[in-house]
């Protein structure tokens, strides 16, 4: 995609650990500004160049435990 800053595998990666942090929310939890929260966590953790599926799953779970 013009001027987008991850290339398609990392933006891959970061669906996916948004998706697996988003399966964990309580159901009181499950409204868009709560996965713009996890994924606002997840993109911040790309953007300091840890691309990797683990480093951006931690980002999201991270996330969750901060909710609380």
């Amino acid at each position: 995609m013009p001027g987008c800053e991850f290339d398609e595998e990392t933006i891959i990666r970061m669906e996916e650990a948004l998706r697996f942090a988003c399966q964990h929310l309580p159901p009181g939890r499950r409204d868009h500004e709560t996965r713009r929260f996890i994924a606002e966590r997840i993109l911040a953790c790309a953007r300091k160049g840890q691309v990797g599926l683990r480093e951006l799953t931690n980002a999201g779970v991270q996330a969750l435990k901060d909710l609380h």
